[in-house]
């Protein structure tokens, strides 16, 4: 079974339940993600999957700074060639980057929009500034946007 970036992007989003991993991601990926990691992946397996893809031969994470290093960086040492000779396709600074993204836009997503409903937009003529007023209180004003000068 072949582990890619977007088998693992998948399995983390299955983990951490996100709502709209289907839409997200490529159905082949969910499928071998579910198969593969049915308890769901940790951020440890995550990156002992990347640093196993770039190269590494350890079986546990005691050896951070080598797993973090093959992970990450994409081998060991400088001289050590990977068994299968080719680079890797395990970007895990890609996959984190675009975990991070899917998950704040899901939360934006997910909270109401209200602000919308209340919001008023005005046409301007130019780019010049405009001031306006909001209001506070009762009978209490308060000046948005730039003073004018006397």
């Amino acid at each position: 079974m072949n582990i890619t970036s977007e088998v693992l992007e998948a399995a983390c989003l299955l983990s951490a339940r996100h709502t709209e991993a289907e839409k997200v991601c490529n159905p082949a990926a969910l499928e071998i993600a579910s198969t593969r990691y049915r308890g769901g992946i940790g951020l440890q397996e995550l990156l002992l999957e990347a640093a196993w893809a770039n190269g590494y031969t350890g079986r546990t994470f005691r050896d951070t700074r080598e797993v973090l290093r093959a992970a990450f960086v994409g081998g060991l040492t400088p001289g050590v060639v990977r068994a299968e000779g080719g680079p890797s396709n395990i970007d895990i600074g890609g996959i984190l980057s675009n975990l991070a993204n899917k998950f704040l836009l899901e939360g934006f997503n997910s909270v109401e929009q209200v602000w919308r409903q209340h919001r008023r937009g005005r046409p301007v003529t130019d780019f010049k500034a405009v001031t306006r007023f909001r209001l506070i209180g009762k009978d209490q004003f308060e000046r948005r946007g730039p003073r004018r000068r006397a």
